[in-house]
């Protein structure tokens, strides 16, 4: 009864098992272990584990010149991960793995299979996600902190340099409409180039232009990830709004009836403003704009202090000494606070910059609109980020440790079947874990429906880190 019990569990395993003895002789094979196989039908019970290699996929994997088990061990001590094709002609990372026991003659290996390396590559992914979420950030933050354009855009260059897998030897370019260039020291055009254009909704500005310098690691035959292609046209849409907001303001100080017309039809507040040496501010030109969420004081008789009366009031502090430094520093206002708005707490990012006049006074000209929907991005972003180091990282760490435990300690078949049962119930954990969190995440995502945006075509799948036959 032990026994079917154990050979049980053994076939019920998450991953695909091979118990041989020291001469390679399969002794015990699980149904996943089978899906491997070109031929499932193949009888490998009292065959060569060897034999086993050859018929699957993983038959790149061993070296053309290992024939034997006793060769195989050697070369597997040596180097057991390898870049392999699968059924389906894609490029696979796989890591074969073994655990022998019993002593003199009777000595035999547990090989476990990982044809994807599965917790490599997920740790491997999220780094990058966590790169390119790092590089639209840093971009937007260089933005924040820089009122001139071309300033801005030098300073851009390597916040999106290091978006990429290899930025050691990645070159980036921006190229305007107006012929202005503005790239890192090392780039050169090369046939490893991802191109996108630099727009807003309406308009074209340019393009940005990354380029592998040197020949990298190709991922499934192209040498950019798929995911890069998003990021380089996310940038692109990032530089082209920025560009676009500079222009805005260019445009409004250089024409202040054009200005009235222009700002009546943008999503955000727009001002012109003074402050004064005793610390009050007048407002001197306000448009409300079309956003729904926009300040909705008198724009005819503009107050300041109606605009204090709507501003969180944590936040009133902090929103007056901004306009204070300004005054001061007579340098570039940039100030985010937040505001009550129908009894709902939401978010607001107000940029100016100074003209010095020539009787002494010093205006600001400027605008502030709306960033809930910024925030609560940048926000999931660093939930996603929580859940995955602090809730999902336990049952990992778990099935970690009793995988090494498993690997390094001598145990007897009571040992090894307790230890199996834990194992499945840390991954059903793990599952259990997983569901709750698309169910939070689900939740979340439905109470924001302001874009009518179907993002299902953009999501991908992962269909390529599986192997469909299991």
């Amino acid at each position: 009864m032990t026994e079917l019990l154990y050979k049980s569990f053994f076939n019920a395993a998450p991953v695909p098992l091979i118990v041989t003895d020291q001469q390679g002789e399969i002794k015990l094979i699980n149904e996943r272990a089978k899906a491997f196989l070109d031929n499932k039908e193949t009888p490998f019970s009292g065959s060569n584990f060897c034999d086993f290699i050859d018929g699957s996929f993983l038959k790149e994997y061993r070296n053309a010149k290992t024939f034997s088990f006793e060769d195989f061990l050697t070369a597997y001590k040596a180097e057991h991960k390898h870049w392999v094709k699968s059924k389906e002609g894609h490029h696979v990372y796989a890591d074969i793995n073994a655990v022998s026991f019993g002593s003199g003659n009777h000595i035999y290996y547990i090989w476990t299979l990982d044809p994807v390396e599965i917790g490599r590559k997920l740790s491997y992914d999220l780094k990058e996600r966590v790169k390119e979420q790092l590089s639209i950030v840093d971009l937007i933050e260089v933005f924040f902190q820089n009122p001139n354009i071309k300033t801005a855009l030098e300073l851009s260059l390597d916040p999106i340099r290091e978006g990429w897998q290899y930025p050691e030897v990645t070159g980036v370019r921006i190229v305007l409409g107006s012929g202005e260039e503005f790239s890192t020291e090392n780039f050169r055009k090369t046939g490893w180039l991802l191109q996108s254009e630099i727009k807003s909704t309406n308009e074209h500005y340019g393009f940005l232009e990354v380029c592998y310098l040197t020949e990298v690691p190709a991922y499934e035959g192209s040498i950019f990830l798929p995911e890069e292609g998003t990021l380089i046209r996310l940038l692109g849409r990032v530089l082209g709004v920025f560009i676009e907001q500079w222009r805005a303001i260019d445009k409004i100080k250089s024409d202040a009836l054009l200005l009235k017309n222009i700002t009546s039809q943008v999503p955000a507040n727009t001002y012109q403003f003074e402050v004064q040496p005793d610390g009050r501010t007048k407002i001197l030109f306000m448009s409300l704009g079309t956003d729904a969420y926009n300040h909705s004081i008198n724009d005819s008789e503009p107050d300041i202090d109606e605009l204090l009366e709507v501003i969180y009031e944590p936040d009133k502090l902090t929103f007056k000494e901004a306009l204070a430094k300004a005054y001061r520093t007579n340098d570039f206002l940039s100030v985010h606070y937040r505001v009550v708005f129908n009894d709902t707490i939401r978010w607001r990012w107000l940029r100016a910059v100074p003209e010095n006049r020539a009787d002494g006074r010093t205006i600001w000209y400027g605008a502030t609109q709306d960033i809930t929907l910024f925030i609560e991005y940048i926000t999931s972003i660093e939930q996603i980020l929580f859940d995955i180091s602090h809730i999902i990282r336990r049952p990992i760490a778990n099935i970690l440790g009793m995988s090494k435990l498993i690997k390094d300690a001598d145990l007897n078949e009571k040992d090894m079947l307790d230890i199996t049962k834990k194992i499945l119930n840390v991954f059903e954990e793990l599952d259990s874990y997983i569901q709750q969190l698309n169910i939070s995440y689900d939740k979340k995502r439905q109470l924001n429906q302001e874009y009518n945006i179907d993002f299902s075509p953009l999501v991908d799948n992962r269909d390529s880190f599986f192997d469909k036959a299991d």
